[in-house]
């Protein structure tokens, strides 16, 4: 099953369903321009939830394991705006 990624690069977000073939905390090389070049990265799963997976303004930029943001948390609604911006990007 495919996610959804959604990246912040200055003022543009990004949008891009991608499943990964390797696993992105180990395999930097494949990942995405979108996932290796954005500020912060957002993933949204198949069923809906979302993670925050990547975060420049943290000490460790690339988390995997993020766990799953609550429904009422400052995080999920910053996302609502983000997925609203978001403009398709097609996988090359």
């Amino acid at each position: 099953m495919a996610n959804t990624y959604y990246g912040i690069a200055g003022d543009v977000v990004w949008k891009l369903r991608w499943h990964p073939v390797y696993p992105l905390e180990k395999n930097w090389y494949y990942q995405p321009r979108l996932i290796r070049e954005s500020e912060q990265v957002w993933c949204q799963g198949p069923r809906g939830g979302v993670k925050l997976v990547k975060d420049s303004s943290e000490s460790l930029p690339w988390n995997a394991w993020a766990p799953y943001l609550r429904q009422d948390s400052e995080k999920i609604k910053q996302f609502a705006w983000i997925k609203l911006r978001a403009r398709a990007l097609k996988q090359s």
